[in-house]
């Protein structure tokens, strides 16, 4: 798929689409398309559209007064591209076969479309002139047959006005196809009429200018008449319908807000910046907006959080906030920015192919990101940069991506190589995202921000004298932009030829690596650098000018380099002299004068630290080699955020008293950027690993001393959240505290009563800010100081009767406060409920490590519809680590299963994402979950499940690659069908795949109830030292008594019986034990691992039962209630039958070693 595709025979001038009728009850719109269609050709017969659906009630052509009736033919679908008979499932097959596809459907490569149109014999003559006709198409689309259309209907009585109903449309590439019958390419642009009629009680919001709004008395209706005159492509063409709030932007007059009902207050704190952000990019771009209105709706059950169409822009409710939440306002901030950069690159003005796609994309994220710098400073934006390039340098190195422009010259198959949204990886399509909008920026640093806004400003002037000009066969495509037109405007007014740089940067892909170490010459007073590039996979040879900047002495000095090999060396001359026991004042890069403590650097050498690439001028990782008191001063003092980012990194790798002592420095300056000090935070927790037990008091130390109360520094003080700053770094603290571990990797108790004392004494009343994100971060705090119980370590050490103490109670701490603000927030409940999302996350880690036993049914519970989007992917995330960690595929299957069948397209994309992201099985390697009913069940979502939503399918591509790679699944049978059964000595052709008899349903339907439980119980009292006694004797009882202790199970010291046998095998492990034998030492080992395990399993139903209060009867958010999550009832009965079926096969095991043993003295010669 190269940048040309081939020609249509015909040219669309205009489309007309009426939505005559929209059912919520029946979750379908009707309604017909007009197209005006000019051939191009005089042997036009029939006519390609692209509708992902069959329902088409009628069909007509019109040419001048004449019409009549025009045949139907429906070709296949991009669902149906595998054959639903075929066996196969390997990757490459249907990859092959998604290729093949695409070329018959897909109008960007030639294809015809889905939906053929003959046109009748008696219009053939007048097609022969070339004259224009039109096509009007009746049709009809159901949410459940399509993913372009998501109708959100809340339960309840009342209308559908009441119940806030509402529905919208999908754009990810091209989508169009699955809502009305068009064109469905982002190439093929036309002006548009809309109209569309709906409940009198419903609002419509559309791409387009509102014409006029009529009202029927007769039937109740309203119908609503938009029109587009700027040429626009079908994917960006939206709308939705809803008893929406408007808001009318009181700084701009075409700009309108629309909520759903109640969220008015929300919408109004939430826009209050838009308008900045509004004006500064107009200012920028030295123009008007392109369009004469712009409309922003919030929706809910987003099917992304920002979905862009020409003059609009649909965005999750989940966006809106009020002025009391700090984190959810800036990154709202940021989205609503980058919605408005989208209008102008990527609405307005499109791409020709899309191999030309990264230009759009590119310069709407460089304008976003000179917003970030407008809205939030130099800092804020350098670090977004940092970022950025930190990312896309990953992706390279881990996956691979293609060049943004595939040439020509490359491989023909570039189908998979050349972005497009069809084929590419989600992961990699966000990296190449990345990589465009670097790139702008690289072009800015090399002919400057002004001459690249100039050619933005031409290229919208360009546009915008095209857009008036009435259709012909090429009047718009200046609305359209190519690569090379790119390039030869900007030449032509920055007057430089950037092919060389193009060449390296957007038509090859791979970022540069580049290590560096140096030492100096004090005789020659130079600087001895060493530049290695290191060439691992993503990575590329760097061939150019390279800034290195030395801070020496008398200031800071930028020096350019040429690196033309993978090893070279260069010689940089020092401006300063050795320091000579002088003191003076030392100016940095930024023109301020400091005093510098310079007692542990070389008294020979006036460098003091060196940056490589320090503005980031190229798309690059470097690693710097030099001692770690030059990390440190460049920590303390460099001005520059990235550079004190990189100090930060290298000063974790380095831990010593020198750094401990910077890095409190840095957090106490509240002049120091807050990413510094909070990333500061997190490298003082690592530098603490180094050091004897009791460091942690260090940090808590200096919590009490930036944010304890004035007269009693051990309490911290009221909330003031006003200093945004000091409000992300006392964020950081407690996490980074909870990370500490003493030199038996335990979690201090101080940190547990720090932490609880943080909780308890945290009051808000005087604030003017909410408290709920910091709350939440307390809690998971709490929880990352929990350990693997002791029998999940398997009790391969000795542990001792204090630590065991320790655990009890660390335990039993951070269960009572976890279910305590769980039940809270239900009654009481949080910004999006995240105490909620965070007790979800400490509850599955008290699981995975062995304090609770390990069910997923309260997850499960929590996954439901109804309740807040977090809290159901917080439940997701932790199903999905169930799925990592079960024994059988049955985890798995429920999650394929609720993919397969929710109608909710957000939702299971981001389930499918985190599967992404934390796969349940290693592709290499036997693994029990490697089944061929998990093989169908994903095959059967690429192929036929998706309902047409790209999106999904390539996720499940994705997915399908990380747990099974591009070959044959290692579950089913290779090659092509064929069994070999040795047993039989046959050889059989496999007629299906066989499916596990294990299957998984989705989430039933419990049962509500109003009544709530009564309060918590209070947790039973840590046992005393008396209690703590543990027999040393017996390594297996010993065992299984510390892990009682642990789970709360009373096992009783004393050492059983002994049998004659258990004498002889006493005698025996003593014998062994006195000769040093390893091989008893191994078993008495895992006997005692696997005693204290069975311990742990017992006692896991009593440890809740006496620790949680009852969690059922409860309405968790939305009035959504829950049964009980933990059956401690059921898993004493699922050990039970455990324990006896294993006796059982014991017991036949040994019956049949004795029949062999009597078979072999009877038969003395077997042969």
């Amino acid at each position: 798929m190269g940048s040309k595709h081939r020609e249509r025979s015909f040219k669309l001038s205009h489309q007309k689409l009426a939505i005559t009728h929209v059912s919520f009850q029946r979750k379908a719109i009707a309604g017909f398309v007009e197209l005006s269609i000019q051939p191009s050709t005089s042997k036009l017969q029939s006519i390609g559209l692209n509708f992902h659906s069959t329902r088409i009630t009628r069909a007509r052509i019109s040419i001048d007064d004449r019409e009549a009736d025009a045949a139907c033919e429906f070709g296949t679908t991009l669902d149906c591209v595998v054959p639903l008979q075929s066996q196969k499932r390997n990757f490459e097959y249907f990859s092959s076969a998604l290729k093949q596809g695409l070329g018959t459907v897909d109008p960007e490569l030639g294809g015809r479309g889905e939906l053929i149109i003959h046109i009748p014999h008696e219009f053939l003559p007048a097609i022969q002139e070339r004259s224009p006709f039109k096509v009007r198409l009746d049709f009809d689309v159901d949410s459940d047959s399509s993913s372009g259309i998501h109708f959100v209907v809340p339960k309840g009585e009342g209308s559908f006005a009441s119940r806030a109903a509402h529905m919208f449309t999908s754009c990810y590439g091209n989508s169009a196809r699955l809502c009305f019958p068009c064109v469905d390419s982002v190439f093929e642009l036309c002006t548009w009429t809309l109209q569309f009629t709906v409940d009198e009680s419903m609002v419509v919001v559309s791409s387009g200018d509102l014409i006029e709004t009529v009202l029927s008395e007769s039937d109740k209706k309203k119908t609503y008449y938009y029109e587009m005159t700027i040429p626009t492509a079908a994917p960006h063409i939206g709308w939705a319908i809803g008893p929406f709030e408007i808001y009318p932007n009181p700084a701009f007059s075409e700009i309108t807000h629309f909520c759903l009902p109640g969220l008015i207050g929300l919408l109004k704190d939430t826009i209050q910046f838009f308008k900045e952000a509004f004006g500064h990019i107009e200012d920028l771009l030295s123009t008007k907006f392109p369009y004469s209105s712009y409309k922003q709706v919030f929706i809910d059950q987003s099917y992304a959080e920002v979905q862009s169409y020409a003059t609009l822009t649909l965005l999750s409710t989940y966006l809106l906030h009020s002025s009391r939440y700090i984190d959810q306002a800036i990154a709202t901030r940021r989205v609503l920015a980058h919605t408005l950069t989208q209008q102008y690159f990527t609405c307005y003005i499109g791409w020709k192919s899309w191999n030309d796609w990264w230009l759009v994309s590119g310069i709407s994220g460089y304008l976003y990101g000179l917003n970030i710098q407008k809205a939030f400073g130099t800092n804020e934006y350098r670090y977004w940069l940092k970022e950025e390039m930190d990312t896309l340098c990953r992706v390279e190195r881990e996956h691979g991506l293609p060049p943004l422009h595939v040439s020509a010259l490359a491989s023909s198959n570039s189908l998979s190589r050349t972005p497009n949204p069809n084929t590419t990886l989600l992961r990699n399509f966000a990296a190449l995202s990345i990589k465009a909008h670097l790139v702008m920026r690289l072009l800015e640093v090399q002919i400057g921000r002004d001459f690249l806004l100039q050619v933005f400003n031409k290229l919208l002037s360009l546009a915008s004298a095209a857009a008036v000009q009435p259709f012909t066969a090429n009047t718009w495509g200046r609305l359209l932009l190519s690569t090379q037109g790119f390039i030869k405007i900007l030449s032509t007014v920055s007057g430089k030829d950037m092919q060389v740089f193009l060449e390296q940067w957007v038509f090859r892909s791979g970022c540069a690596r580049l290590c560096g170490k140096f030492v100096f010459n004090r005789k020659r007073n130079i600087v001895e650098l060493e530049l290695k590039q290191d060439m691992p996979t993503g990575s590329k040879k760097f061939v150019g000018p390279l800034t290195v900047c030395i801070q020496e002495l008398d200031g800071s000095f930028k020096h350019v380099i040429q690196v033309e090999e993978t090893v070279s060396k260069h010689d940089i001359t020092c401006h300063s002299k050795s320091r000579r026991n002088k003191k003076k004042k030392i100016p940095l890069q930024t023109g301020d004068e400091i005093d510098m403590d310079l007692s542990r650097t070389d008294t020979d050498s006036p460098v003091l630290w060196v940056r490589i690439d320090p503005e980031m001028h190229w798309l690059r990782q470097v690693e710097m080699e030099q001692p770690d008191f030059m990390w440190q001063l460049q920590m303390k003092y460099e001005r520059d955020v990235v550079s004190q980012l990189d100090a930060v990194a290298a000063l974790g790798r380095y831990p010593s008293e020198g750094a401990k002592t910077y890095l409190q420095d840095v957090i106490r300056d509240g002049r120091c950027y807050y990413r510094v000090r909070m990333e500061a935070v997190e490298c003082l927790a690592k530098c603490l690993f180094e050091f004897p037990s009791g460091s942690y008091t260090l940090m808590t130390k200096l919590h009490n001393s930036l944010f304890g109360s004035h007269s009693f520094p051990t309490i911290v003080r009221l909330n003031d959240f006003s200093d945004f700053s000091a409000y992300f770094v006392q964020k950081a603290f407690p996490l980074a505290l909870a990370k500490v571990r003493d030199a038996q990797k335990q979690t201090p108790q101080g940190v547990v009563d720090f932490l609880c004392q943080l909780i308890l004494y945290n009051e808000n009343r005087v604030n003017k800010f909410s408290d709920s994100s910091y709350l939440s971060s307390l809690i998971e705090a709490l929880s990352l100081t929990v350990n693997p119980a002791l029998a999940v370590q398997g009790a391969r050490q000795t542990i001792s009767s204090a630590a065991i103490a320790s655990e009890v109670l660390r335990v039993q701490t951070v269960i009572s406060e976890v279910v305590h603000y769980l039940n809270l927030d239900k009654l009481l409940p949080s910004y999006k409920q995240e105490i909620t999302v965070s007790c979800l996350h400490a509850l599955r880690r008290l699981q995975k490590y062995g304090h609770l036993p390990s069910d997923a049914s309260i997850f499960r519970q929590y996954a439901r519809e109804g309740l807040c989007d977090d809290v159901r992917m917080a439940a997701f995330y932790s199903l999905v680590d169930f799925a990592k960690d079960a024994k059988d595929e049955s985890d798995l299957l429920w999650l394929l299963n609720f993919i397969r069948s929710t109608s909710e397209a957000g939702l299971k994309y981001r389930v499918l994402q985190a599967l992404i992201d934390h796969p349940p099985f290693a592709r290499k390697g036997e693994n029990s979950k490697n089944t061929p009913a998990v093989v169908e069940k994903l095959w059967s979502i690429m192929t036929i499940g998706s309902e047409g939503d790209l999106r999904l399918r390539i996720a499940a591509m994705e997915l399908y690659t990380v747990l099974y790679g591009k070959i044959t699944p290692s579950c089913l049978p290779q090659g092509l069908g064929v069994v070999i059964d040795l047993s039989r000595q046959a050889i059989t052709r496999k007629p299906s795949i066989e499916l596990s008899r294990k299957t998984a349903e989705p989430p039933a339907q419990v049962p509500t109830t109003s009544s709530i439980p009564k309060p918590s119980p209070s947790l039973p009292p840590p046992p005393s030292s008396s209690q703590l006694k543990i027999p040393k004797k017996e390594p297996v009882v010993a065992a299984a008594a510390a892990a009682a202790v642990v789970t709360g199970l009373d096992i009783p010291a004393s050492t059983p019986t002994k049998t004659k046998s258990h004498k002889h095998k006493h005698k025996k492990r003593k014998h062994a034990e006195a000769f040093g034998s390893e091989e008893s030492k191994k078993k008495a080992i895992d006997s005692a691992a696997a005693a204290a395990a069975a311990a742990a399993a017992a006692a896991s139903s009593s440890v809740v039962s006496q620790t949680l209060p009852p969690l059922e009867n409860f309405p968790v958010g939305g009035g959504v209630d829950l049964s009980s999550p933990f059956p401690s009832k059921a898993i004493d009965s699922s050990i039970e039958k455990k324990k006896h079926k294993k006796a059982k096969h014991k017991e036949h095991k040994e019956h049949k070693h004795k029949k062999h043993k009597h078979h072999k003295k009877s038969d003395p010669d077997p042969v």
